[in-house]
């Protein structure tokens, strides 16, 4: 096992029946975490900024966030470079749709108040 960060397509992701020796299933494997760690990340902020789901429901949201984040980081742990900037990618990318979903619902809020106050 690598403790230092190295890159080839020689490498065991998460467990044993995962593991990938060619070209084509390890750019998949990137593709298959670039993906993972945005949806991940969007589950995580959606679950912890939404309000209207029933409490077991949002409980059963967190395990899997929570399950999700972790195998997030141990993919980071296997130290292979593309693995790595592919967790990072897919986060930064999520932050980024949720940020700009935020700002929208910011100007939509602070233009509704606008109307409002032009009403009275």
């Amino acid at each position: 096992m690598f403790m230092t960060f190295y890159q080839g397509v020689d490498v065991v992701i998460l467990f044993n029946g995962w593991s990938v020796h060619s070209t084509g299933p390890y750019v998949g494997s990137v593709v298959i975490t670039v993906l993972g760690s945005f949806f991940i990340s969007l589950l995580k902020d959606f679950t912890i900024h939404t309000t209207v789901l029933p409490f077991p429901f949002k409980i059963v949201l967190i395990f899997i966030c929570f399950a999700g984040m972790y195998a997030v980081m141990l993919i980071t742990m296997t130290y292979n470079g593309g693995l790595f900037l592919a967790v990072c990618f897919g986060l930064t990318a999520a932050w980024a749709l949720n940020e700009h979903i935020m700002l929208s619902r910011r100007r939509a809020s602070s233009e509704d108040c606008e109307q409002l106050q032009r009403l009275r």
